[in-house]
C-alpha cells in the first residue's frame, strides 16, 4: 500500500489486524503529509507499533499515490484522492465530501503493473528510505512484469509521459472536451485546450475554486495555477 496521507483509524486497524493475522503487508508512506493533515502521523505511529514494514520517499518530491494492491485477490484500488474521511464518504451527500474517483480493477495487466511498480519502489535505495521495521536485504515479492501502456509512473519516459499523452488527446478531439482538474498548473495543457477552443471545439471545466491563489506554503510553479485558470476563463471555456 502507497498513500500521501491517511486519517482513516478504522482502515488502519483492519490493516493491521490482516498483518496480525499473517498476511504480508508492505506500507510506502509520506510524513511530510502530516503538516496539512496532522491526523496522518499518529496512524503511522501506529502502524511502526504493530510492526508493520515502512519505507519513506527522500529528498525532493514527495510520494504522492494512493493505491492499495491486494496480491491474494489479484486486485488494486487507486486513486487520486487520499485515504481521509470525506474522501472515502460524505460528510453531508452531494454537500461537504471531497469529489475524488476511485478505480477498482482485477485487469492482470493493471494489477502486475502496480505489482512490479511497488517492488521496484520497495528495492530503490536511492529514492527511498526505510521508515521502520525493516531490516536486512529489500527484496521483490512478485515475478516482474512489462508495465501496461495505459499507466503512468514517475519518472516518466516517453511513451508513459502523462502530459505528452493528454496533449495528444486533446489535439485529436473533434467533439468536445470536459476537464476535472483539482490544481490546473501544466501550462502545455491549458495550451492544447486553448486550440481546441479555437477550432470550434466547446470545452468545459470544473476545478477546485480554493486552490486558484498560490498558498505561500507552496512551490511557486503553482504561480501558472491561476494564470490558467484566467486565460481559459477569457477565451470563453466554460
Amino acid at each position: 500500500m502507497a498513500f500521501y496521507m491517511i486519517e482513516l483509524p478504522g482502515m488502519a486497524d483492519l490493516i493491521i489486524s490482516r498483518f496480525k493475522a499473517g498476511v504480508p503487508v508492505r506500507l510506502i508512506v509520506e510524513p511530510r503529509a502530516n503538516l496539512k493533515f496532522p491526523g496522518n502521523q499518529p496512524l503511522l505511529d501506529k502502524f511502526k507499533a504493530a510492526g508493520i514494514p515502512m519505507r519513506f520517499k527522500l529528498g525532493d518530491g514527495i510520494v504522492h499515490v494512493k493505491y492499495m494492491l491486494l496480491g491474494g485477490q489479484n486486485k488494486v484500488v487507486f486513486t487520486g484522492s487520499n485515504f481521509g474521511d470525506a474522501d472515502v464518504a460524505p460528510y453531508q451527500p452531494f454537500a461537504n465530501y471531497v469529489d475524488g474517483a476511485w478505480y477498482f480493477s482485477d485487469d492482470p495487466a493493471v494489477v502486475n503493473s502496480f505489482k512490479t511498480r511497488t517492488d521496484d519502489v520497495w528495492t530503490n535505495t536511492s529514492l527511498y528510505g526505510n521508515y521502520a521495521n525493516v531490516s536486512g536485504a529489500l527484496t521483490r515479492k512478485y515475478a516482474t512484469f512489462p508495465i501496461d501502456p495505459a499507466m503512468n509512473f514517475l519518472p516518466n519516459n516517453d511513451l508513459e509521459d502523462y502530459g505528452r499523452r493528454t496533449i495528444a488527446q486533446i489535439d485529436q478531439e473533434t467533439q468536445k472536451i470536459d476537464l476535472t482538474m483539482y490544481r490546473l498548473t501544466d501550462v502545455g495543457i491549458c495550451d492544447a485546450l486553448l486550440r481546441a477552443l479555437a477550432r470550434g471545439v466547446p470545452v468545459r471545466l470544473l476545478a477546485e475554486p480554493h486552490e486558484y491563489r498560490f498558498d505561500a506554503n507552496r512551490l511557486g510553479a503553482e504561480f501558472t495555477g491561476p494564470y490558467n485558470i484566467d486565460r481559459l476563463h477569457a477565451a470563453g471555456v466554460q
